[in-house]
């Protein structure tokens, strides 16, 4: 019973790296391009700014790749505030595809990682610059209509700093906040 189970392990093994194969076969495969596209401002508290980053991932394949995810971190001057990932990212034949990057930008969560002396140039700003590292990456699944496979291994970065609007009325409470929490401190 043990051969026979060996047995049908082993050609089910050889049957599924056949079909990968014969997919990779029928094309000599690229690495996928990575690129930012857009930060949009969806709307500001007193606590908080929430955006949205747009990447762009293009397939330069004819045969799609699945398991593939993005990662993200934000930056206030190289000190991480925010992060997240795992976000599950299909790459289609031949095409572009957008991956839209939920964040909230928590002024509080700036003003920690700024340091007193930053925290007091923030005050006077109407803007914060964030910088989004964002990494594609994955060990893709290679398919075509009939047939998908297991393939390589890649990680791609891209980075950029886009000015984060502070609203007025939001700039003057977290004056106040930040003004009441450095004279606790000092």
């Amino acid at each position: 019973m043990t051969r026979k189970s060996l047995a049908i392990t082993l050609t089910a093994l050889a049957l599924s790296g056949c079909a990968f194969f014969r997919i990779v076969r029928s094309t000599k495969i690229k690495t996928p391009s990575f690129s930012y596209v857009a930060c949009r401002f969806l709307g500001a508290s007193d606590r908080q700014t929430d955006l949205e980053f747009t990447l762009a991932s293009f397939n330069p394949n004819t045969i799609g790749l699945k398991n593939v995810s993005v990662s993200y971190e934000l930056f206030y001057e190289d000190k991480r505030f925010l992060n997240g990932g795992d976000i599950a990212v299909e790459l289609k034949p031949g095409d572009t595809t957008r991956i839209v990057v939920p964040a909230s930008v928590v002024y509080r969560e700036i003003f920690a990682v700024a340091g007193p002396v930053a925290q007091r140039l923030l005050l006077n700003r109407k803007t914060i610059p964030v910088r989004i590292d964002a990494v594609i990456s994955g060990k893709p699944t290679v398919y075509n209509e009939v047939e998908e496979g297991a393939l390589f291994q890649f990680s791609l970065k891209v980075s950029r700093t886009e000015e984060v609007p502070i609203p007025e009325d939001s700039a003057d409470k977290a004056k106040r906040a930040v003004k009441g929490a450095l004279r606790k401190l000092f």
